[in-house]
């Protein structure tokens, strides 16, 4: 049983997103790390502060970082959405031109060379979608990575190019993305960051754990935070926090999705968490009637992995079609069909390299 960082509208994640769509009287379901960044990270006096102790200072006199608005839009492309999420923040700059902060998640744990080319492509969808007046603003890239090997991927575009660039180099382009790693800068924010922030990162750090005894011990500092009432602006808060950190914790890590998790949620929070655990008695009894072993942990881990296997199918179907003009698709979904998620994930990661559809067929093989 693997890690997964990855979700899918399975009947279990269904009745999960409509829990959270009940408890934080949300208009539209929204998937359990976004609701979760959004109520930790994602508040602007939260953000401010990271950003503020993250970046450098030259770069925060670059904005005013008092002026940063989240909002909607995305440029993550759709093949790259089973590894990169984005946020973006409109902010003034301090000259008072348009500016935007992009924040990207790479979730992948596995690093790859050619994220740069990733970002170049993120940068150019921007550029074009702000393109008016004959300007476009300024971009800053931010890769947020929070798996646990060390990130080896060029940071600049020039890296990643053959030979001596010489005589050629003002006629190339050239950027570097700003490199944040969850285990790098995670102690370092401790008394720094709220609460709210600290947890966000402390129950990442959990989610991308390398083994169950890690897990733990992450998890317990996480369960520190929010044991220490005293540093939360409100009770209510408090309880929506951990509420949507755990149910988080049980979609994305074998070591969380379990009814132990949320018994030692209900003891954290000790009042209150009886909604909780109504909640997670309704799912292992489901999981239990379908005849799923384990009820909750079953039931997502088999949701999460059809649900991932069916979008990367989907996705590999139309850019099979788009880049090589392939008009019957019928035998290589069925091929597809029989490889497992690494493969697919693995043709993913390269189609735009390969020159033909038989490149595709042999690494079916």
């Amino acid at each position: 049983m693997g890690k997964n960082n990855n979700y899918s509208y399975s009947d279990v994640d269904d009745k999960i997103q409509s829990y959270l769509q009940k408890i934080f009287d949300l208009e539209e379901p929204e998937q359990p790390h976004d609701l979760f960044f959004k109520w930790t990270l994602g508040r602007k006096p939260t953000m401010v502060n990271f950003l503020e102790i993250a970046l450098p200072a030259e770069v925060i006199d670059h904005f005013k970082i008092n002026s940063i608005n989240r909002t909607n839009d995305s440029y993550v492309e759709e093949i790259m959405k089973e590894t990169i999420t984005d946020v973006v923040y409109e902010a003034e700059l301090a000259d008072g031109s348009e500016g935007n902060i992009c924040i990207l998640f790479e979730h992948k744990s596995t690093v790859k060379r050619r994220v740069i080319l990733k970002v170049m492509k993120y940068l150019y969808n921007i550029y074009n979608d702000k393109y008016k007046n004959q300007t476009t603003t300024q971009v800053l890239p931010i890769i947020f990575y929070h798996g646990q090997e060390n990130w080896t991927a060029p940071k600049k575009l020039s890296n990643i190019l053959e030979g001596d660039i010489g005589s050629i180099e003002k006629f190339t382009p050239d950027f570097e993305y700003f490199f944040i790693h969850l285990k790098e800068i995670i102690n370092y924010l401790e008394g720094k960051i709220s609460p709210e922030g600290l947890s966000y990162f402390r129950i990442l750090d959990a989610a991308n754990a390398e083994n169950e005894e890690a897990a733990d011990e992450k998890f317990q500092k996480a369960l520190d935070i929010f044991k220490d009432e005293e540093i939360w602006s409100s009770r209510e808060f408090l309880e929506r926090v951990v509420t949507v950190a755990i149910i988080y914790l049980a979609a994305t890590s074998e070591y969380f999705n379990d009814k132990n998790t949320f018994k030692l949620a209900q003891d954290t929070l000790h009042e209150g968490s009886e909604n909780l655990m109504t909640f997670v008695e309704e799912i292992m009894k489901e999981g239990e009637e379908k005849g799923i072993e384990k009820g909750l942990e079953r039931g997502i881990e088999r949701g999460i992995e059809k649900g991932k296997k069916k979008t990367l199918i989907e996705t590999l179907l139309v850019f099979a079609s788009d880049i090589f003009s392939l008009e019957d698709t019928e035998t290589l979904e069925n091929k597809l069909e029989e490889a497992d998620i690494d493969t697919l994930e693995n043709i993913r990661d390269n189609i735009l390299s390969l020159d033909s559809i038989n490149d595709v067929y042999d690494m079916l093989e």
